[in-house]
């Protein structure tokens, strides 16, 4: 078995307590992705876990920030070579994330108007 190259991004906001509780509704309010997680509560857990980790994305020596100059967002990065584990502890926290549309887009949100404010 080779080695493979896995990376995931997610658009790169700060969180506070207001943010991650609208994070923990739209948590709520997924419904299970088959071949993912095993029931509901435990995508739901590994979500909070997610959001809890992605919250300190931006002090985390693992996680890397990328600004692209025709994205009016900052993305955090975050991978590298797998030989069947993930790459960083990042990685599976991004990767969930982005399993669910409402979550990335509100996301996108906040680094949106948040890039702005600079």
């Amino acid at each position: 078995m080779g080695a493979d190259f896995i990376f995931g991004t997610l658009p790169a906001a700060r969180l506070d307590k207001k943010r991650i509780r609208t994070l923990e509704k739209l948590i709520a309010g997924t419904t299970l992705r088959e071949g993912l997680w095993e029931t509901v509560a435990d995508q739901h857990s590994d979500l909070r876990d997610a959001v809890r980790e992605y919250a300190a994305f931006w002090c985390n020596s693992e996680v890397g920030t990328l600004s692209l100059p025709d994205l009016p967002y900052d993305l955090y990065v975050s991978g590298g070579m797998s030989w069947g584990d993930d790459p960083t502890g990042a990685t599976p926290h991004i990767l969930h994330l982005s399993e669910f549309e409402a979550i990335t887009d509100q996301l996108r949100a906040w680094a949106v108007e948040q890039r702005a404010d600079r």
